[in-house]
């Protein structure tokens, strides 16, 4: 819930829940935010049934990598099978890697662009999907319900091919984003795959597809979401030919600098699994 969208009596339901139990969110939380909202009903939640409240910290912090991994067997950025690349090729896929480690520490948005299929992107985007969803209380060890690590307050990223996100425009009725609004961080994996757009004219599938974006980057801006970019189309393909052009401009604003990253040239690791 906006703040600055709600009414009067959705205002004072903010304020009502923040001052009963903004306490348990860190110093730096916005009352204004739609996140912070969804956090103070979750520890409401969590109080009511008797469990003890989380304080998330500001940020997933890349030093819990090694944890996510020993707790619950998740690939990480630490142990990425490289093998078959090259010493060169591996300096500069751990470039990568360590750029994303920095990445994750900010607020911004990312893109991962490479015209090579099988080379990590998608891989790289599920770790910070998972890292999202990583259970942290106040002192930075995993929460556990029951002998089960909670994921209840952290599950706040989703991943979806690009393919799907367009279908979510199709009824003109609902809301395209409604899946998406509790999540602090959305993947769009696999842009410039989006195939032909249902129910849409053969002359107007580029300008439809356009307009789609344009309203989810608009929307993830003005809501504070973080998003998350594959695609095997170049920067000029991506900003010259498949978004339009104030499409762009949203989402250099939520990248910013050097967070758009063209991946090295690397071997298909399918390839390699496959042994061909």
């Amino acid at each position: 819930m906006n703040y600055f969208k709600a009414t009067d009596d959705q205002r004072a339901q903010i304020e009502h829940y923040w001052a009963e139990y903004g306490q348990h969110l860190p110093p730096d939380a916005d009352k204004t935010s739609a996140i912070t909202f969804h956090r103070l009903m979750t520890v409401r939640n969590r109080l009511a049934k008797g469990l003890s409240p989380v304080k998330p910290p500001p940020c997933i912090e890349p030093a819990t990598r090694e944890m996510i991994n020993i707790s619950f067997g998740l690939k990480t950025l630490d142990n990425l099978d490289k093998s078959g690349m090259t010493p060169k090729q591996a300096c500069e896929f751990d470039a990568v890697l360590d750029h994303v480690r920095k990445w994750i520490k900010t607020d911004k948005s990312l893109v991962l662009s490479s015209p090579q299929f099988g080379i990590g992107k998608t891989a790289i985007a599920q770790i910070i999907v998972d890292a999202f969803k990583l259970p942290i209380s106040g002192g930075g060890e995993p929460q556990f319900v029951d002998g089960e690590p909670d994921f209840e307050l952290w599950d706040h990223a989703t991943m979806i091919k690009s393919r799907d996100l367009m279908a979510l425009f199709q009824d003109a009725n609902k809301d395209p984003f409604k899946l998406l609004r509790r999540m602090r961080l959305i993947v769009i994996d696999e842009v410039g795959d989006e195939g032909n757009l249902v129910y849409v004219a053969k002359d107007n599938q580029t300008k439809e597809m356009q307009s789609r974006y344009y309203a989810l980057i608009d929307w993830a801006a003005s809501e504070g979401k973080r998003i998350v970019i594959t695609t095997n189309l170049t920067k000029r393909q991506l900003f010259e030919q498949h978004f339009s052009g104030k499409t762009v401009s949203r989402l250099i604003a939520l990248v910013g600098v050097g967070n758009f990253i063209n991946m090295p040239d690397l071997p298909d690791y399918r390839i390699k699994q496959a042994g061909l």
